[in-house]
Parts: structure tokens; C-alpha cells; sequence
């Protein structure tokens, strides 16, 4: 690697030669954002659908034990080795261990997240077609039909809930 040198955790350090590194501006700035990617749009949009289906509040103690278990020490683990590297996730491994062959782990993590963005391109993308078919007034049956399994999906029907009491 041209342009590195170790420090005294034995960890590459980067060269800075010419470069400038982005900071958060505020800490709040930092945590909303990492809230939000924490977060997502699963646990927003179907969250609610997938607990009723799956056991109410059993699944909520399944979910939380989950995430204190799994979620968070990975969410740490990841800060962590970002702040020890000063490096993106796909060099930072790299950094940690250059001959090992988990060095390529980090690229596991760039791939997942291009993969969940392409998802929320296809939701935002429904969003943005449903909301032109509302607003210009015009919509066909069809449309009317994909609309309501839509919404189904996202909500159950006021009658079907009634109805289970």
C-alpha cells in the first residue's frame, strides 16, 4: 500500500496529503442519521403488519431481544471500526487485516447498501406514481385496483378488523 504507515495500534493509517476529510457538523446531525439508517423503511412501513401477523406482543420481545443482541453490537462494532480506521467500510477492513481473507468483508456491507437503496428507489418510485395518478384526477379501474391491494398491504381494512372482535 503506497501512501500508508502503521500507528501504534498497528492499524494502516491513511495518507492526508492532499486530502480533506468531511466532518458532521453537530453531533444531533450525526444521530439523526444514523437513527435514520438504522431505522428504515421496514421497520416504518411493514413493522406493524408483520408483528399483528406474527403474534402481537410475542413478536415485539422476539424483535427487541434481536436487536439488543444482534443490531446494536453490530451498529458499535461498525462505528468502532470506522473510528479506529478513518476509513470507509470497504478499505477499513482492508486496513485491519490486508493479508487476511476476510479483508474483503467491507464490500459485503457497500453491496447491501446499494441493494437497499434500490429498494427505497422502487418505493419512492410508487409513491411518486401514486400521487400523480391521484393528482391528476384521471385515474383508470386498474389503477383504482393496484391502489387498493396497495393499501392493503400497508393497512388492514377497517371492516376486516371490526369483524376478528
Amino acid at each position: 500500500m503506497t501512501g500508508t504507515s502503521l500507528d501504534e495500534s498497528g492499524v494502516a493509517a491513511p495518507s492526508t496529503v492532499g486530502l480533506t476529510r468531511g466532518r458532521w457538523r453537530s453531533g444531533s446531525g450525526f444521530l439523526l442519521a444514523t437513527l435514520g439508517s438504522a431505522v428504515g423503511l421496514g421497520n416504518i412501513w411493514r413493522f406493524s403488519y408483520v408483528a399483528g401477523e406474527n403474534g402481537g406482543g410475542a413478536f415485539l420481545i422476539v424483535y427487541m431481544v434481536v436487536v439488543f443482541l444482534v443490531g446494536i453490537p453490530l451498529l458499535l462494532g461498525e462505528l468502532a471500526l470506522g473510528r479506529t480506521t478513518q476509513r470507509e467500510s470497504a478499505a477499513a477492513f482492508e486496513a485491519l487485516a490486508p493479508a487476511s481473507r476476510w479483508r474483503h468483508l467491507g464490500w459485503l456491507g457497500v453491496i447491501v447498501a446499494g441493494l437497499i437503496l434500490s429498494y427505497y428507489g422502487v418505493i419512492a418510485g410508487w409513491v411518486l406514481k401514486y400521487l400523480w395518478v391521484h393528482g391528476s384526477g384521471s385515474p383508470t379501474a386498474a389503477m383504482w385496483i393496484r391502489i387498493d391491494a396497495f393499501r392493503a398491504l400497508l393497512l388492514p381494512s377497517p371492516s376486516a378488523t371490526a369483524s376478528s372482535r
